[in-house]
């Protein structure tokens, strides 16, 4: 379903500009509901999933989830979002040892409270310390900010990038997209350092 349906988000095929979030989220549904239907439930046997889509209409978030259950009902709800910054969710089979961690940036006291890094600290650590045999890996992450489409992150770790947790080569276009290490600190993906002028964070 995701194979089909992001190159026609990103060619403008289903969704208008002026589509607000609801609006968005309701396309996206009614397109995974009527691939779902044509699969044949004997395959799924005992799988279940759960798909998380973000957007933004003008200045305004809204996050999606799409959920399929032992049940093999597809459903679809909002998830609120805060006014500040925070974990909004955690799931998969890490998600355990994700929470135990949060509960150390998840406090008044520590200096990255109530920060997007936070949450990203958070999964950098969870990944390098995790004992799920099914999670693990560099983080992958994409942001979304106020204005133009999303942005992919690359991450600069042990003087090596690596895009969506895969390390990248030499000969790709470095310069397109941010670079963070694992404070989430700005990188030169050509020096492998601290971009000039970046700010440094507290860990």
């Amino acid at each position: 379903m995701l194979g089909q349906i992001i190159p026609q988000i990103d060619n403008g095929i289903l969704i208008e500009p002026d589509d607000t979030g609801e609006t968005k989220n309701k396309k996206v549904f009614e397109f995974m509901k009527s691939s779902f239907e044509t699969y044949p439930k004997e395959l799924l046997a005992d799988n279940t999933f759960t798909i998380l889509h973000a957007t933004r209409f003008e200045k305004e978030f809204k996050l999606f989830m799409t959920t399929l259950g032992k049940d093999k009902i597809l459903k679809n709800e909002e998830v609120e979002l805060p006014k500040v910054s925070k974990m909004v969710f955690s799931g998969g089979s890490g998600a355990k040892e994700f929470n135990q961690h949060w509960e150390k940036w998840d406090n008044p006291k520590h200096n990255n409270y109530r920060t997007s890094r936070a949450v990203y600290h958070c999964l950098s650590e969870t990944l390098k310390e995790i004992k799920d045999p099914r999670t693990g890996g560099l983080s992958q992450i994409v942001g979304l900010y106020r204005i133009r489409n999303m942005r992919l992150f690359g991450i600069v770790e042990n003087e090596k990038k690596y895009i969506y947790g895969k390390e990248s080569s030499e000969d790709i276009n470095s310069k397109s997209i941010e670079w963070r290490n694992e404070n989430f600190e700005r990188m030169n993906p050509e020096t492998l350092k601290i971009l000039e002028g970046a700010q440094r964070q507290p860990s």
